[in-house]
């Protein structure tokens, strides 16, 4: 993926996200999906169609290790699917795209040392709000990290001097 990020690239990040999160919460492993069991894990506004043909294009390009099930002339990619779980590929981009919650966290350490103009009492208030939301972010799939990181600073902007 190049570093400059198009709409697809981000949508590829938010497949393999939801497929990494899938494969770690699952009870069996053995499990087929149907078509549209997968559009509804990998969420989204597009098509279901598209859809499917971007989680078959994951896993066609390696990032993605499933067994896709035979399609039908005129009917969706796939007609059903066995997810084992992310390649090494898709692990690794995983991995890259986690530093990016890391990089949020040390931005909130940052916010903890302006804190330090406050007066004392204010200023453990302030310390102790950050901390919970370190904690808040850590627990959130990258997905639900990211949009709410952008909500942050859509509201935020407005205020930054």
């Amino acid at each position: 993926m190049s570093s400059r990020e198009t709409p697809e690239d981000f949508r590829w990040k938010q497949m393999l996200f939801a497929v990494s999160d899938y494969c770690r919460d699952r009870d069996d492993p053995s499990q087929l999906l149907s078509p549209d069991e997968v559009s509804l894990l990998v969420g989204g506004q597009e098509p279901q169609l598209k859809k499917l043909d971007l989680f078959k294009q994951l896993v066609d390009e390696g990032y993605i290790n499933a067994k896709l099930m035979e399609a039908w002339k005129g009917g969706p990619p796939f007609s059903a699917v066995r997810i084992a779980g992310l390649t090494r590929s898709g692990n690794q981009l995983i991995s890259e795209m986690s530093r990016d919650q890391d990089d949020l966290v040390e931005r909130l350490d940052g916010i903890i040392v302006a804190l330090g103009r406050l007066e004392p009492q204010k200023r453990k208030r302030g310390e102790k709000v950050i901390e919970e939301m370190k904690l808040f972010i850590r627990s959130l799939s990258h997905q639900e990290a990211r949009a709410f990181v952008e909500q942050i600073v859509r509201r935020l902007s407005g205020y930054v001097p």
